[in-house]
C-alpha cells in the first residue's frame, strides 16, 4: 500500500505529465496550422509558373545550364558499370577472404584430429 506521501508525489507527477503533454500538443497544433496557412496561402497558381519556365527557356535560348549532365557522360558511366564492377571485385574479394578463412579451419582441425588419433595410438 502507497502511503499518502506517495500519492500525493505520484498525482503531482501525474498532472506534470498531462500538463507537459497538452502544452506540447498544443504547440503542435499552431505550428500545423501555421504550415498549412503557408501551403493552402499560394501567391501564384502552378500554371503561371510553368508559364514563367517556358518563358524563361524561350528568353535564355535554351542554354546548357537547363540540361541535364547525362548526354555529357560516356556509356559505362551511364550504365553504372564502374560502380558494378567495383561492387563485383568487392564481393570477389569477401568470398576469396572467407573461403582462404574456411579452408584455413578446416586444416587447422584436420591436424587437431591427426594429433589426437596419433596420440591415442602411442599411448595404446
Amino acid at each position: 500500500m502507497l502511503n499518502t506521501t506517495s500519492q500525493h508525489f505520484l498525482q503531482l507527477v501525474a498532472l506534470a505529465i498531462g500538463h507537459f503533454l497538452n502544452v506540447t500538443l498544443m504547440q503542435l497544433q499552431g505550428s500545423a496550422k501555421k504550415v498549412q496557412k503557408r501551403l493552402i496561402n499560394k501567391l501564384r497558381h502552378p500554371a503561371q509558373v510553368a508559364a514563367d519556365v517556358v518563358e524563361q527557356v524561350l528568353r535564355t535560348g535554351a542554354e546548357p545550364y537547363l540540361e541535364t549532365m547525362q548526354h555529357k557522360l560516356s556509356w559505362w558511366q551511364l550504365s553504372l558499370l564502374d560502380v558494378k564492377l567495383f561492387l563485383a571485385a568487392v564481393a570477389s574479394l569477401v568470398i576469396v577472404l572467407a573461403l582462404f578463412v574456411v579452408a584455413s579451419v578446416v586444416r587447422v582441425c584436420a591436424k587437431g584430429i591427426q594429433t589426437r588419433s596419433s596420440f591415442q595410438k602411442k599411448m595404446a
